[in-house]
């Protein structure tokens, strides 16, 4: 289940990527961008909804920043499991054809409604901005 080929406007330092393709899930829409990427919506196989980050290449001057950070989010992703309080890392990807890594997390959007503490399992719905994003015309 992976979104289909396309182009989104422009990013970081004018770039344009096209929508990355992310294995076993299905991109929904871009609902922000990070530090060095872009973050979507993605909805797993299993259909719980995740936040996927992407992190081009593109956006670093140099090749270590990059593998920095991608050495980083390999380190968290274990910890992540560790405390309730961490976000939870579930998939970490690398597509070095188009330059890019990515990890599918916990949607920040689980701590509200009385949910603060516990980790959004695969059955968990969807609140606050993520819900809003649902409901938006495509």
């Amino acid at each position: 289940m992976n979104f289909k080929s396309g182009t989104l406007g422009p990013t970081r330092g004018g770039v344009r990527h096209s929508v990355p393709v992310i294995p076993d899930h299905r991109l929904i829409r871009p609902i922000g961008e990070g530090s060095y990427g872009q973050i979507w919506l993605a909805r797993n196989v299993l259909g719980a909804l995740r936040a996927v980050k992407v992190v081009y290449r593109a956006s670093f001057d140099h090749d270590r920043p990059y593998e920095r950070e991608f050495e980083g989010i390999r380190r968290f992703e274990p910890i992540s499991h560790q405390c309730e309080s961490q976000v939870g890392i579930y998939h970490v990807g690398l597509n070095r054809a188009d330059g890019y890594f990515f990890y599918s997390m916990d949607l920040a959007d689980d701590a509200c409604e009385g949910r603060a503490g516990r980790k959004g399992g695969e059955g968990s719905e969807p609140c606050g901005a993520a819900k809003e994003s649902l409901k938006a015309p495509q």
